[in-house]
């Protein structure tokens, strides 16, 4: 048993408590699932109270969107989330379903109008589940992000380095030369590799470079990519490239990236035999 998106799901709970489905899978959890909701609606739907009756009903909804299938199932969801909110925007589990809602529209990419009904939600019930919950999303929604990435090796003309970001407009670097020859065999000379405490012996360290950059300004909390131009008179040798949202580089309301690479004339391209279980290379 297969649940089309086009079916009562998203239907009013009238239409959902009325739907007879019709399937030979009887044994289905998802069938059994449906059963139990519709049982469930019925159950509350003459209570006085209606939060058991609502949180059953937003609970179909979100068990719609988690096993339905169909080109219109976002849009069905979305809908039918409103017709909801619409309906009992002055119950506090409207503020789950308008987080649910928002949820959606930040997956489609559309920040701002799921910054807004984000906002609508903790504003109306803000010591509520869904309130916080809403909170919550505003967060992350507003939360500065960057990530930092350069070629493995700088030689000229001298590569850039690319800054993904949002929510922020400065960023800090640090060049610190990395002791290559001291992890040789250790399989700790990537960033990736190294520990916390390694990290903050990093930090601790006077770089050999240290510099910050302006960034424009990000448009409707959507990412953006800004390329740098590093310094260009650094000797030979290997090097962690450091950045941060913050001059301290601390780890409060912070993201701090470490990278690496070389400064060098040479290059190395590699291309692996494994049937002959050789490495072969060349040295430009």
């Amino acid at each position: 048993f297969d649940l089309p998106a086009d079916s009562p799901i998203f239907g009013s709970a009238e239409e959902f408590v009325g739907w007879e489905i019709e399937t030979t899978d009887t044994d289905s959890p998802t069938l059994k699932a449906l059963h139990l909701y519709q049982k469930l609606l019925r159950f509350h739907q003459d209570d006085e109270d209606k939060t058991a009756f609502l949180d059953a009903n937003l609970l179909r909804l979100n068990f719609g969107y988690n096993k339905a299938y169909g080109e219109e199932k976002d849009a069905r969801y979305k809908a039918a989330l409103k017709r909801f909110t619409d309906r009992w925007g002055d119950h506090q589990i409207a503020a789950r379903a308008l987080f649910r809602w928002a949820s959606v529209l930040r997956s489609d990419g559309d920040l701002v109008q799921a910054h807004r009904l984000a906002e609508r939600g903790k504003n109306a019930f803000p010591d509520s589940v869904g309130g916080r919950k809403c909170y919550n999303l505003i967060q992350e929604i507003e939360a500065p992000e960057s990530a930092v990435s350069t070629e493995r090796v700088w030689n000229e003309p001298i590569p850039k380095i690319l800054v993904r970001y949002r929510n922020l407009t400065k960023v800090y670097f640090r060049i610190l030369p990395l002791p290559f020859e001291e992890r040789l065999g250790t399989a700790r000379n990537r960033p990736e590799y190294l520990d916390n405490n390694e990290r903050k012996a990093l930090l601790a360290k006077q770089p050999l470079r240290a510099w910050s950059v302006n960034l424009p300004a990000t448009e409707e909390y959507q990412q953006r990519e800004q390329e740098i131009t590093p310094p260009a008179d650094l000797p030979s040798g290997a090097y962690f490239l450091i950045s941060s949202h913050t001059p301290d580089f601390g780890e409060t309301d912070n993201v701090v990236n470490y990278t690496d690479f070389w400064v060098s004339d040479l290059a190395l391209v590699l291309r692996s035999r494994r049937n002959e279980g050789k490495l072969e290379g060349f040295v430009l």
